[in-house]
């Protein structure tokens, strides 16, 4: 059993709620990380506000995948118990128009995008 947190210095880490230690840090973003999901098949989204967002493997600790400005920027996230993916909200860098993307995670793409 695991517990993942996230700081403001790019890392994720990874506790192990047994032994009640720090197991593991995760290292790939270049910006401080805001939001962590836990998704569907062992897998761990992150992102950082500029809208870089990281996929990892929560067995093996590995980094799956990397998306790179799917968002300008991020102000919301959240997994989907019926769908292989996420849903991020976003504003754009005007202020003035936000949107939502549906991210699936199986085909590696955007599936959905609205714009408003």
């Amino acid at each position: 059993e695991h517990l993942f947190s996230c700081t403001l210095d790019t890392k994720i880490f990874v506790w192990d709620l047994v032994n009640k230690t720090k197991k593991s840090e995760l290292v790939s973003h270049r910006q401080p990380i805001n939001y962590l999901i836990v998704s569907q098949n062992s897998t761990l989204i992150s992102s950082s506000e500029t809208g870089e967002i990281r996929v990892w493997d929560t067995e093996r600790l590995l980094l799956l995948d990397s998306i790179e400005s799917l968002a300008p920027r991020i102000t919301a996230m959240c997994g989907l118990d019926s769908y292989p993916g996420f849903l991020v909200v976003s504003e754009e860098q005007n202020q003035q128009e936000r949107s939502i993307r549906l991210w699936n995670l199986k085909e590696g793409a955007e599936e959905l995008a609205h714009s408003g």
